[in-house]
């Protein structure tokens, strides 16, 4: 079906464009491995948040040092490591990446979904979006007297449960103002 040369990944990022496709026609199709070479992967969620912000952001624009970048934080590899290893190897530990980001992006869209506070959006909420996770580092920062720098050094799976929390707190909130509210208007009449 494929008719590729084994290849280092030194000599995948100096192919023609034409070449590399066939090579990304692989990756496509090939299993992911939690395995890179000798060098066994760690769960996104024992990463530091900052870590993992990267992960996320070079996953959805790779390019060469993107790549170097999350297989260093993922692998804990040298960039020698990296670029003298096969290219197989590279694609399926890459695919493991993308699996394990895609999984995580989706767990945390879930976790934290909301109904939109339509008052909230009308005041500009949406305008912090350019910020990213800044925001949640900010916010997170203030509750416990810590610097946004601080926090993005937690692990991943802490703030996510921060956030977890202080979104479930929030609507308990919420919910609690809209009872007394309506107790208060009976109570009225």
């Amino acid at each position: 079906m494929f008719d590729l040369n084994h290849i280092s990944v030194k000599e995948f990022f100096t192919l023609e464009e034409d070449q590399a496709k066939e090579y990304m026609k692989l990756q496509e199709i090939i299993k992911p491995s939690n395995e890179f070479g000798k060098y066994k992967a760690k769960k996104l969620g024992v990463l530091s948040f900052g870590q993992v912000a990267s992960i996320k952001r070079n996953v959805l624009n790779p390019n060469y040092d993107s790549l170097i970048e999350t297989f260093q934080l993922v692998y804990d590899v040298k960039v020698d490591q990296i670029l003298n290893s096969d290219i197989v190897d590279f694609l399926q530990a890459f695919n493991y990446i993308l699996e394990s980001t895609k999984n995580l992006i989706t767990k945390e869209n879930k976790a934290l979904s909301s109904d939109p506070d339509f008052d909230l959006e009308m005041a500009g909420i949406n305008r912090l979006s350019v910020f990213g996770e800044l925001s949640t580092l900010i916010a997170i920062a203030e509750k416990f007297g810590k610097t946004p720098q601080e926090v993005e050094e937690w692990q991943y799976n802490f703030v996510l449960s921060l956030m977890i929390h202080n979104k479930i707190y929030k609507e308990i909130e919420q919910k609690y103002n809209e009872i007394k509210q309506s107790n208060g208007r009976k109570r009225q009449a």
